[in-house]
């Protein structure tokens, strides 16, 4: 029983988590953007990015790195809260098989089966014909840290090349980014509707209750 409550705290501690991630996407950075980004031209400048002007994209980044830094922390660490998501998920498909576990444990009725633990108190069997689980734990995994650290290096990116770009270069790097165009419309729909699945999940999580 013991075992099973330390279980349900983690998954309520990540559910927390997970609702920190969701606000942050869903009110947080909307409200950047609106009293922050846009009062300084940055629709202006992503619309013209989109077209595949890249070059006003940059000279607003130069004109406010602090702003557009700011703005992807906040993705960043957004994402970087949600990195447990994918095998917490896991873990919920195989909770009803490591429930049962530990209730034989705490019966001794499954004293082989005990042994037969893996080191993060999983029981081994608990993998068995969950291979395409398992292989989409990794994959989501993977792909929230490819969102992360991409979200990251192209911030970095663009900020030490906005810092010495010039209007003279313009033309160059428009003509190099003219296949972004269209990407912007899409990203901020999919973050919401993700932000909101992640909040719907978390919630779930912070009120799972244990059995009696």
């Amino acid at each position: 029983m013991k075992r099973k409550r330390t279980f349900l705290t983690k998954l309520r501690v990540n559910g927390a988590y997970y609702i920190i991630a969701a606000l942050l996407l869903l009110v947080g950075v909307p409200l950047y953007q609106l009293f922050v980004l846009l009062p300084q031209g940055y629709a202006d400048a992503l619309a013209s990015a989109a077209q595949g002007s890249f070059s006003t994209y940059l000279l607003w980044i130069g004109q406010h790195p602090g702003q557009f830094l700011g703005y992807r922390a906040l993705l960043v660490i957004s994402f970087a809260v949600l990195l447990s998501l994918p095998f917490t998920l896991f873990r919920i498909i195989v909770a009803q098989e490591i429930l049962g576990q530990e209730e034989e444990e705490e019966n001794e009725e499954a004293t082989e089966a005990a042994g037969t633990q893996t080191a993060d108190g999983m029981p081994a069997y608990a993998w068995r014909g969950k291979g395409f689980a398992v292989l989409a734990a990794w994959l989501g995994l993977l792909g929230i840290i490819l969102y992360t650290f991409g979200t990251l290096a192209s911030a970095i990116y663009l900020a030490l090349v906005s810092s010495t770009f010039s209007a003279l270069s313009g033309s160059a790097v428009a003509v190099a980014s003219a296949p972004t165009e269209g990407q912007a419309a899409l990203t901020t729909p999919a973050i919401l509707l993700f932000a909101l699945w992640v909040l719907w999940f978390g919630i779930m999580l912070v009120r799972l209750k244990s059995e009696v």
